[in-house]
């Protein structure tokens, strides 16, 4: 079940997009669970004061099913269809432009203009996309970078759901007309691999500040062999050096231009064995594999076998799990920073510390962190009452007096990224409530911008400016979802 917060920004999310009804009907779902019709329809009407006529139902629960915010199954075998609101589609709406971006920046303006209008319909045809795609090439390039565009799973095929049932119908009514049973296939935007596209970006940012560029274009090139497999959980694949350095240079062309192949293989193994050491993102190991296979490759073809027969090859993966607990690490300590200074992040990595992590007293903390006592009891009992810490009550006697215990301070990760992700929540409500004010604020201003006076022309400037401080602060409250949801 969805938490209140998660309720309130995806009703207010679908009410933005689609209107009041279809925000009446998502609020229940996602507060009841799933429904059926009737249901659904009954529950609508006890919530709110305005009647919500059938047609108007009808139409929102179609509009949700276009753009798979609601999924449906049938649970006894019967006509009768239980509805369910999927909360984390509804959230990724906020997520469009980072999609959109991310696209324009790997695959070209044609590519995102496809994303687009995927993102606009929510299902599409194929004939449709070719036709509505403004692009500057011809309709075989086109159709081939849509093929790419599936290829790597920026979009996926998927059956129109109004053709699935058309045939349902005739194969009920025992149709006997069944080469007329054709399903046009559709497309629509791959959520979880695009979620996996920001969050290899998030890492590698990560790497680049950490070490240098060419560590981050090495991550990059590895994280090609990570994607999301049937069941939407991440799976990375080993690579050999070969491979790293094919891949390498068909992402960083210039990488390998005027320079020696040997040099640049050597770099990136170096490259290779700091991300295994230092920043223990990626995993090593030696694989034996016969001599006849490395007779294939240029490089190696020269090397003898240590036995007659075999040689150890050098293999890497990302550790997924391990760059997860990194990001969330980071994420979190940058949290605390921000709402509880220096001095509060560094009490909560000193309770961090150790295997299981430590419980301490407040005197040996204060000790230890070398913080003032006042000071100190400030930020402990903020950290407590904001639930980043608890208190564990320890009894010296028996009669178990509170005024004859010690009390312990120590850390519940799963409590804390639980009230973490309520307060980003309620942060990125806030902050559509005051973007809408803003926008209404300044529109005026916009519609005119060519006849301003200066006075004017200032506060459009000052509007705008304070508009895109908002959408930044979507960006980086996203990014704490996306480490909170990390899929290891």
């Amino acid at each position: 079940m969805d938490s209140e917060s998660a309720i309130r920004v995806a009703a207010d999310i679908l009410e933005e997009q689609f209107g009041p009804v279809v925000a009446r009907v998502g609020h229940v779902l996602l507060q009841r669970g799933p429904l059926r019709f009737q249901e659904i329809l009954f529950y609508v009407q006890e919530t709110q004061q305005e009647a919500v006529e059938f047609p108007a139902l009808r139409n929102a629960m179609l509009v949700m099913l276009q753009h798979s915010l609601v999924s449906y199954q049938s649970p006894d075998e019967s006509y009768l269809q239980v509805y369910k609101a999927e909360s984390d589609e509804i959230l990724a709406r906020l997520r469009f432009p980072q999609y959109l971006e991310y696209v324009a920046a790997a695959k070209g303006e044609e590519a995102a203009e496809m994303l687009l209008l995927t993102l606009k319909y929510g299902r599409i045809s194929k004939a449709r996309l070719l036709k509505e795609a403004e692009a500057e090439m011809p309709p075989p390039e086109l159709e081939k970078l849509l093929q790419q565009l599936v290829k790597e799973r920026i979009l996926r095929p998927d059956f129109d759901p109004r053709a699935e049932e058309a045939r349902k119908r005739r194969r009920l009514e025992d149709s006997q007309d069944s080469k007329a049973e054709t399903t046009e296939v559709v497309y629509r935007y791959d959520r979880v691999n695009l979620n996996l596209c920001i969050c290899k970006n998030l890492l590698c940012r990560i790497v680049e500040e950490q070490v240098d560029e060419l560590a981050a274009q090495v991550m990059m090139t590895m994280l090609t062999s990570v994607g999301p497999d049937s069941n939407e959980r991440v799976m990375a694949n080993w690579v050999s050096i070969e491979s790293i350095h094919e891949r390498h240079l068909g992402l960083f062309p210039n990488s390998g231009r005027e320079r020696d192949p040997h040099r640049l293989r050597e770099k990136l193994r170096s490259k290779l064995d700091l991300l295994v050491n230092k920043v223990e993102f990626l995993r090593h190991r030696r694989q034996a594999t016969p001599l006849n296979e490395f007779t294939r490759l240029a490089d190696l073809a020269a090397r003898p076998a240590r036995d007659g027969h075999e040689e150890l090859r050098s293999e890497w993966i990302v550790d997924w799990a391990k760059a997860g607990d990194c990001l969330r690490s980071l994420t979190m300590s940058q949290l605390i920073r921000d709402r509880f200074g220096q001095v509060g992040l560094r009490i909560f990595n000193l309770l961090q510390e150790g295997d299981p992590p430590q419980k301490l007293e407040e005197n040996h903390i204060f000790n230890i962190c070398m913080i003032p006592l006042q000071e100190g009891r400030e930020i402990l009992q903020s950290m407590v009452k904001h639930s980043v810490l608890n208190l564990q009550q320890v009894a010296r006697n028996s009669d178990g007096a509170v005024a004859n215990s010690l009390w312990l301070y120590y850390v519940d990760m799963r409590r804390v990224w639980a009230s973490t992700e309520e307060l980003v929540l309620d942060a990125l409500l806030n902050l559509r409530t005051r973007f809408r004010s803003e926008n209404a604020r300044i529109m005026p201003l916009e519609s005119r911008a060519q006849s301003l006076t200066a006075k004017e022309r200032l506060l459009l400037k000052e509007g705008r400016r304070v508009e895109d401080l908002l959408e930044r602060g979507f960006l980086v409250l996203d990014s704490v979802l996306l480490a909170a949801k990390w899929n290891g």
